[in-house]
């Protein structure tokens, strides 16, 4: 069924119109809110990491002057660095998607692209550039593993 078929009546055409209303927003806050969260934590895990590094490199002069500090240092950096990443992509990423979904729904209205057209592109959408942000925020958890791992097994006192 397409807005623009006669059978439909503008007490439908105003169903679908609020429906895309609240459907996107929604999306947008359902989405702001989960990638909110996980920036957060990923962001505080690493940057605790970090500074917890640090401190205690400032409290001991031999660590100053020891590799494997450094290396601990390095991964809770990288996943700093990372966690930024993931906000500049889920930026572009949204900002993306909500273009598409306004085109969309702006072409469904018109009658040119069927009612259900704006979802499935969405979702379609999100599946090719989701998996960017998402690998990064892995990769920045991994960042956070890996200075644990390294912390724990060349830092710790034997």
């Amino acid at each position: 069924m397409k807005i623009t078929d006669e059978s439909v009546t503008p007490d439908q055409r105003e169903r679908v119109t609020q429906m895309y209303a609240t459907h996107g927003e929604l999306l947008r806050k359902f989405q702001k809110d989960a990638a909110d969260q996980a920036q957060r934590y990923l962001l505080f895990i690493n940057a605790g990491g970090a500074l917890a590094t640090l401190s205690f490199m400032g409290a001991k002069d031999t660590l100053r002057n020891n590799p494997d500090a450094w290396d601990v240092l390095f991964a809770f950096v990288a996943g700093v660095v990372l966690c930024g990443l993931v906000v500049a992509v889920n930026y572009h990423n949204l900002t993306a998607h909500f273009m598409g979904w306004h085109k969309d729904t702006g072409a469904a209205m018109a009658g040119q692209i069927d009612v259900e057209a704006p979802g499935q592109n969405l979702t379609r959408r999100y599946r090719r550039t989701g998996v960017i942000a998402l690998a990064l925020g892995w990769l920045a958890f991994a960042a956070f593993l890996t200075g644990l791992v390294l912390a724990y097994c060349r830092l710790r006192p034997h």
